[in-house]
């Protein structure tokens, strides 16, 4: 039942139906409650309604070994609102990514093999060195193994690519209203041009980066995403993760800005 309600709550919230949002939350309050049943435990108990244990546990003022009694009752924190837990990567960005990630037909550093070096969106059949000592394959594949691969099965080398793109992508479906420090705080309903262009960053630097940058603190984790902070978040994204030694990702800061404001996938 409480999850069916928290679930018509994010959906009013997400829509825009502020008060009857409000007015639901306000009704549920008193059907916030757990019955402990057998073989449960805090952290199981906070896993099946998807809220922090620490918030469970000063709620009941209980501890993390404290030993629940069949038929206790749990009170449970607020629902966590996922305005993007509907959200999925696009084909466009599937595509566009191949263009960022893929050959450009030049030879990378440490391409060691026979094979021909991949034109513009395509695959890397072999590994090479993404300049910070990573051995990478196919589109952007990070090899955790650390050892030299010949992969020539476009197929497989897609799935990895949709595999990365779907990982990078779920910290933002994840992500809620308000604050834990175990997932990412977005309370706003990002378009499909919005949703790709961070799934792209957090693609290419990783979930740590992007929650440590300005952009996040200081305007996505606020919901700050409207036109009306255009100029802004402009400046962000043409700052995000460029360095010196980084200097090549400056084009590909510009078009995700533009997939960001205009919903466009301007290919490399």
């Amino acid at each position: 039942m409480i999850k069916n309600i928290d679930k018509l709550y994010s959906f009013l919230k997400k829509n825009n139906f502020i008060n009857e949002a409000n007015l639901l939350k306000k009704v549920s309050q008193e059907e916030r409650i757990h019955k402990v049943v057998s073989n449960d435990n805090l952290s199981s108990i906070a896993l099946k309604y998807d809220v922090p244990q620490a918030k469970i546990e000063e709620l009941n003022n209980l501890t993390a070994d404290s030993v629940l009694q069949i038929g206790q009752v749990i009170k449970l924190p607020e629902a966590n609102v996922c305005f993007n837990s509907a959200n999925s990567p696009s084909d466009s960005l599937i595509e566009w990514m191949k263009y960022e990630e893929g050959g450009n037909g030049s030879r990378p550093k440490g391409y060691k093999c026979n094979l021909p070096v991949p034109g513009k969106g395509e695959p890397y059949l072999c590994s090479y060195d993404d300049g910070r000592g990573n051995l990478t394959i196919g589109w952007g594949r990070n090899q955790k193994r650390q050892e030299h691969q010949v992969i020539e099965d476009y197929d497989f080398l897609e799935r990895l690519l949709v595999e990365d793109i779907n990982k990078a992508a779920n910290h933002l479906k994840d992500s809620i209203e308000g604050i834990d420090e175990t997932k990412l705080t977005i309370p706003a309903s990002l378009n499909q041009g919005q949703f790709d262009a961070l799934t792209s960053l957090i693609f290419n630097s990783g979930r740590g980066a992007f929650k440590g940058s300005s952009l996040y603190k200081d305007y996505i984790s606020k919901g700050k995403v409207g036109p009306e902070f255009t100029s802004e978040i402009s400046k962000e994204f043409k700052s995000y993760r460029i360095g010196e030694s980084q200097g090549g990702l400056t084009g590909r800061r510009e078009r995700e800005l533009a997939m960001f404001l205009r919903g466009e996938y301007n290919k490399k």
